[in-house]
């Protein structure tokens, strides 16, 4: 099963909330958050029932999200089936051009042999050829581009 991100923009900041709030709005079990108490959200008091200040309990998902991101250098694309940034198998890409100035860089993970991908624009390109070997594949003839007739087709 997946794993779903939990998002810190649901949580109101100005509202305190109770385990089974929490839970419910965001759509975990209260085991969870009972883990999140013991490994660093702090609740209000010590009193029954526990509550959590809405600001306190939006930054520390803020920060446990941050501290799992895991940025890519210049030189790496990120990898989803291994979970990792990683460079390119060969430091071979592949540019495809999505709009005028922007296309995506298209490598094999030297792992696990997944495809990654990785956004760039095209004035980055010049500084990437120094990293990558970019090849620019050709697409195929769209219909629309095509100068002759289908043979099925009845227009002179």
């Amino acid at each position: 099963m997946a794993r779903r991100q939990v998002n810190p923009n649901r949580v109101k900041i100005h509202r305190t909330y109770s385990v089974e709030e929490v839970a419910t709005l965001l759509e975990v079990h209260e085991h969870t958050v009972r883990n999140w108490q013991k490994s660093g959200l702090v609740p209000i008091d010590d009193q029954r029932p526990t509550l959590f200040k809405g600001s306190q309990l939006k930054a520390y998902l803020q920060n446990k999200r941050k501290s799992k991101q895991q940025p890519c250098t210049s030189h790496e694309m990120y990898c989803l089936k291994c979970r990792a940034p990683r460079r390119p198998a060969g430091d071979v890409v592949d540019y495809l051009p999505i709009t005028g100035t922007s296309g995506n860089l298209r490598g094999l993970c030297p792992e696990c042999e997944t495809l990654m991908h990785r956004r760039t624009s095209q004035t980055k390109l010049e500084v990437l050829e120094q990293v990558f070997d970019i090849a620019y594949p050709q697409d195929a003839e769209r219909l629309s581009e095509r100068g002759k007739a289908s043979l099925n087709c009845d227009s002179t």
